[in-house]
């Protein structure tokens, strides 16, 4: 007998796939209660030591496949009547990658503009935003924002609704910065890899991989260096080294995702396939790298146009006129769809000269505008004396913020500094 509504889940089977995490949020939302409240109730359920969870943990217990994650699934199915919710979890992989979550979730949320824009009414948290390296949303192709646009703040969406809207520090919209998701050929390789894994555990028709799967990884890898004693020109140095080195430390600790994405870069297959059958998919390549099918994903570079008009626009702003304020080296770099250390490598000395000039200039702009308002905060004082009215800080920032156009904060720093002159 189901005890609690059954939510309708979407994207099963595909890289769309909604999180559990998303679930068990609308699940408490449903019934206007708080998400650690639902918790308490499936762990009790469930017979279970309630534990308490750290900050930013939500990830890690929620969507991933540790002991807490088996047990608020079958919780929550039992008292929904809903068993698809483990499709929604990574449980299927629990034997393939390490135990503790190290490198597999993202440390901040991830959210895409277009799906938390206030149009869209229903708004869910995805699978694959939760994991580290993906940078691409699945269904609008933009780029996956984890910082505010305005203070660039890491939001850290530890039990908050799916989705939040708004800057957990400044209070400005979220979904402002839209910006189309534009990577280099490595990134998009990873991104793609990542959503055919999401696919895999969040299809139904998948079963969960075999408990003996890191013994048959350890024996493709044994047959693989065996076959290989002389490697010729199937693998480079570099390649095999880390192949040594990465089967000498299986038998202590399980894989982290980043090593099995390189392992399967190196085979030139996809991290899936890898997943399903780890040893036939580690057997010797039969061609070089270079001459597959397979491209070798390399890094981007920049064209050298691009560098050129960043060297213009440094020196152009630098010798702008002194009240003109500059922005930072990053925001500058990221206005020309650059990376702000690229920038600092190619021109170290002019970004140097630039950071110190952008701050002396902001301090003399500080100490004009600090007088000037200094100065009307003296008058309004004298003003209100002369009529015997009484002088009030806020009251008096506030009138003063309107005339000068400054901030607040700086407005009832001059009504302090000009009301001693008149108590």
């Amino acid at each position: 007998m189901a005890v609690l509504a059954s939510l309708p889940v979407l994207g099963a089977g595909n890289p769309q796939a909604e999180s559990f995490y998303s679930i068990f949020i609308r699940t408490a939302n449903t019934y206007n209660v708080k998400p650690k409240r639902l918790y308490e109730l499936v762990m009790g359920v469930q017979n279970a030591a309630i534990s308490k969870l750290k900050p930013n943990e939500h990830l890690r217990s929620l969507n991933g496949f540790s002991n807490t994650t088996e047990i608020l699934v079958t919780g929550l199915e039992r008292l929904t009547g809903n068993t698809c919710y483990r499709n929604h979890t990574f449980l299927k992989v629990r034997n393939v990658f390490a135990r503790n979550h190290s490198g597999f979730f993202s440390e901040t949320g991830k959210w895409c503009s277009r799906c938390i824009d206030p149009e869209n009414i229903d708004v869910r948290e995805l699978m694959i935003s939760s994991l580290r390296g993906t940078y691409c949303c699945p269904i609008h192709n933009l780029a996956l924002q984890s910082k505010c646009p305005v203070c660039f703040a890491l939001q850290h969406f530890a039990w908050r609704c799916p989705g939040s809207r708004h800057c957990m520090k400044c209070g400005a919209a979220l979904w402002k910065a839209c910006e189309k998701a534009s990577f280099s050929e490595s990134a998009e390789w990873r991104d793609a890899q990542l959503r055919e894994l999401v696919s895999f555990v969040s299809d139904p028709s998948s079963s969960d991989v075999s408990h003996d799967w890191s013994k048959k990884l350890r024996v493709g890898l044994d047959n693989l260096v065996a076959s290989q004693r002389r490697r010729g020109e199937l693998y480079t140095f570099r390649e095999w080294s880390w192949i040594i080195e990465f089967k000498q430390a299986l038998p202590l600790v399980l894989p982290r995702l980043e090593n099995l994405l390189r392992l399967a870069s190196i085979q030139a297959v996809s991290l899936t396939q890898l997943i399903i059958s780890p040893e036939e998919n580690c057997s010797p390549r039969l061609l070089p790298l270079e001459e597959m099918a397979t491209e070798h994903r390399s890094r981007r570079s920049r064209p050298e146009d691009k560098w050129i008009l960043a060297a213009e626009v440094l020196r152009s702003l630098s010798e702008s006129d002194s009240f003109l304020p500059l922005p930072s080296a990053t925001a500058l770099a990221r206005s020309l769809d650059l990376l702000p250390s690229g920038m600092r490598q190619h021109f170290p000395d002019q970004c140097r000269a630039y950071t110190i000039l952008r701050r002396e200039r902001a301090k003399k702009m500080a100490d004009e505008e600090y007088l000037k308002v200094c100065a009307v905060a003296d008058e309004y004082c004298r003003s209100m004396y002369g009529r015997d009215e009484h002088l009030y800080v806020r009251s008096g920032g506030a009138e003063i913020a309107l005339r000068t156009g400054c901030s607040k904060h700086l407005a009832e720093a001059a009504m302090h500094v000009a009301m001693r002159n008149f108590t």
